[in-house]
């Protein structure tokens, strides 16, 4: 612990920080401290204060910026002082708000334990988040744990851009200089208890464990070290592979990777320094001057940039190890005067190759030597020989498989595929997992795919091409692949497309246009008077009716007929049909009136003169009856009005008593004159005509003598 006193910071706690006090030259004022054991930073003062005077349990909240550290002279940690960071207290929490920075300001060489770390955690139950850390000039451990259960999280470790360059002039070595500037530092572990490591990337650097003491368990729940360098020092550090001690372990482990450009120059340092599982992705195109031999089970992500070299012959990759993937990569063997194959697999098994493209070689895009390969996603393009070779060269025993996934494309003049010795044991075998290919045998143990280029053929069975007024339905079959479906119900006219594609992913549309369905009737329009009275017996002539179509134009009329001597309403309907079969209809309404002298039912209550005999015609016509005698009337009453005894002249306009009870009888018998309000109008005038043609008279709407005689 420190050798200043820490009777002196409790007092200054419990007082809350009332007064300012000078303590160690470092003043620590009581408007820092937010509540009991919060610690408020906001300068690097004020950091150098918390850390001359740390206690158990308190919180710090270091707010965002810069915070460049010098060494303490004044502390002595485990008989040393130089310390950058020195954390001695239990229990303590180490909190960025806004991600601050904080970073060795001067040179130290390495000799001494104390200048060697920026962080050193001598206390326990420690943590340390959401901070951005960079180590010293002539950097070694950023973070050295060196207390027990110590948590860090939502940390960020990387190189020093902080300080002036000439800063790192105290390291006379040009080697170790260089890798000063570019080393991020490590988080090493050397106390024994439960530690987490959460959310933290590490830039340039790495994690140490092996050391450890027995009782170590170390937890990483989302940890990356990225590296961007070609030094190769860097490259190999990562993290630990396993511990010296027993009873030591890790829970999940660091992910790393490799970030390589041309730039840069890294691709060989970083294949150098990869492990198995790690992952090299590119930033950039890469031209490299000798074959890229891949040893490790490692992931290459190509990020849809280009791998070429400027190395003639052999080939521009090499796979030498099991398990490895190579992915969104375009290899380009430079042509004519480049390499002779693209991609060589030799002798090993689960290989994956997705979304790679092969070019521009000499010879093949792709060898499979005896190995066991799966390819998603493939393209060879512009070979001299096949696309992929797939074949077990000299001296190889071991099986040749290759399988075919996703769509693959090949422009090759030569075959996509070939399998040059069927007859070898164990015999090389193309999986094609879409039935992307055809194949032949152009001589006896050589079998050539070749990319199926051929699209699906559909047919339309037949349907309804004429006029109809109904939905049409239309089937299709395809003779390989499959179809978006098998058929389309067309309600209305317009257009479908069916769609066949194949295993290899070709494609074929066959559009079908439909355009005689017809569900829209004609339109009728009747000439002339509607509705119209003629008399009885009378001649008459109908205007008719005509009609048009949308796609038929003119139509046809058909009408029905009545006879003229018979009194009574009758309606003429006139329909017309299109060629598709909707049907139209319209009327017109006709009443025939019986034929009388003189004025008909609104006249006096005199006897009805005779009616002229009907001229003789033609065709048997029944005789029109007489005019049936007016009944004796009563004294007081109507003939037939149980009730009421009408005596008056009535016709529209009229008013009173009378009116409403002849509204009365005839609402009685069924002709509404709606209600009885005793006022003489139009749909009473309407309900006395159509009484009147009911009994045979003239239908004028006046109830005279006639009229009331027939009121029964």
């Amino acid at each position: 612990m420190f050798t200043k006193t820490r009777d002196n910071l409790k007092f200054i706690s419990s007082v809350l920080f009332a007064v300012a006090i000078l303590v160690g030259g470092i003043f620590v004022s009581s408007k820092n401290v937010l509540a009991d054991g919060l610690i408020q930073i906001t300068t690097v003062s004020e950091l150098r204060s918390a850390i001359a005077n740390q206690a158990d349990g308190q919180i710090w909240n270091i707010s965002a910026g810069d915070y460049g550290l010098d060494r303490f002279n004044d502390i002595t940690v485990k008989g040393q002082a130089g310390w950058y960071f020195p954390i001695t207290a239990n229990n303590i929490t180490i909190e960025g708000i806004g991600n601050p920075i904080i970073y060795g300001n001067e040179f130290s060489l390495n000799g001494n334990w104390s200048t060697q770390n920026l962080i050193s955690v001598f206390g326990n139950n420690v943590t340390i988040k959401g901070l951005t850390l960079m180590p010293k000039a002539e950097g070694n451990k950023t973070i050295e744990v060196l207390g027990s259960d110590i948590t860090i999280e939502n940390v960020t470790i990387q190189p020093n851009t902080k300080i002036d360059g000439s800063v790192y002039n105290g390291i006379t070595n040009d080697l170790d200089k260089a890798f000063s500037k570019e080393w991020g530092g490590s988080i090493y572990f050397s106390h024994i208890g439960n530690h987490m490591v959460k959310n933290v990337t590490i830039n340039n650097g790495g994690i140490s464990f092996r050391y450890s003491p027995s009782g170590t368990h170390v937890i990483f729940d989302n940890v990356n070290i990225v590296n961007k360098t070609a030094i190769d020092d860097i490259n190999s550090y990562r993290y630990s592979s396993g511990f010296d001690n027993t009873d030591t372990s890790t829970t999940g482990l660091p992910k790393v990777t490799y970030k390589v450009d041309a730039s840069t120059n890294n691709l060989a340092s970083a294949l150098l320094g990869a492990k198995d599982g790690d992952v090299i992705e590119f930033t950039s195109d890469i031209t490299t001057t000798s074959q890229t031999d891949i040893n490790k089970a490692i992931t290459i992500n190509g990020a849809n940039h280009t791998l070429t070299t400027t190395s003639v012959g052999g080939s521009v990759i090499g796979i030498n190890s099991n398990d490895v993937t190579i992915k969104n990569l375009i290899e380009d063997g430079n042509g004519d005067t480049g390499n002779n194959r693209g991609i060589n697999i030799y002798k090993v098994t689960g290989i994956l190759l997705d979304n790679v493209t092969a070019s521009n070689n000499k010879k093949n895009g792709i060898v499979v030597n005896g190995s066991t390969v799966t390819v998603n996603n493939i393209t060879t393009a512009n070979n001299g020989w096949e696309g992929i070779d797939v074949d077990q060269g000299s001296g190889v025993t071991t099986l040749a498989s290759l399988t075919v996934n996703g769509t693959s494309s090949h422009s090759e003049a030569k075959a996509a595929i070939r399998v040059d010795d069927t007859t070898k044991t164990p015999a090389p075998t193309v999986i094609d997992t879409k039935n992307q290919y055809s194949f032949s045998n152009p001589s006896g143990n050589i079998k050539d795919y070749v990319l199926d280029v051929t699209a699906p053929i559909i047919t339309i069975d037949s349907y309804v091409t004429t006029l109809t007024n109904q939905d049409i339905v239309v089937t299709a079959t395809t003779n390989e692949g499959t179809l978006n479906t098998s058929s389309h119900t067309f309600t209305v006219n317009g257009s479908f497309d069916f769609v066949a594609t194949d295993a290899a992913g070709n494609v074929k549309t066959e559009k079908v246009t439909i355009s005689n369905i017809d569900k829209t009737a004609p339109v009728i329009t009747v000439s002339g008077t509607n509705p119209i009275s003629v008399l009885q017996g009378s001649s008459y002539t109908d205007a008719g009716a005509t009609a048009t179509d949308d796609v038929d134009g003119v139509v046809t009329v058909n009408s029905s007929s009545f006879n003229t001597d018979t009194v009574g309403t009758f309606t003429i309907t006139y329909t017309a049909t299109d060629k598709a079969g909707n049907t139209a209809t319209a009327t017109r309404e006709v009443t025939v009136s019986r034929r009388s002298n003189g004025g008909g039912g609104g006249g006096s209550s005199a006897a009805t003169p005779a009616t002229p005999a009907t001229p003789a015609i033609p065709k048997i016509i029944p005789a029109v009856p007489a005019t049936p005698a007016i009944p004796a009337i009563p004294k007081g009453k109507v003939l037939g009005a149980e009730t009421y005894n009408f005596t008056k002249l009535m016709k529209k306009g009229l008013s009173g008593t009378e009116v409403m009870e002849l509204q009365k009888f005839l609402n009685t018998l069924g002709f509404d004159c709606g209600t009885a309000d005793g006022k003489f109008g139009q749909k009473t005038k309407n309900a006395v005509v159509k009484f009147q043609i009911s009994k045979g008279l003239k239908g004028d709407g006046v109830v005279g003598a006639m009229t009331r005689a027939f009121l029964k």
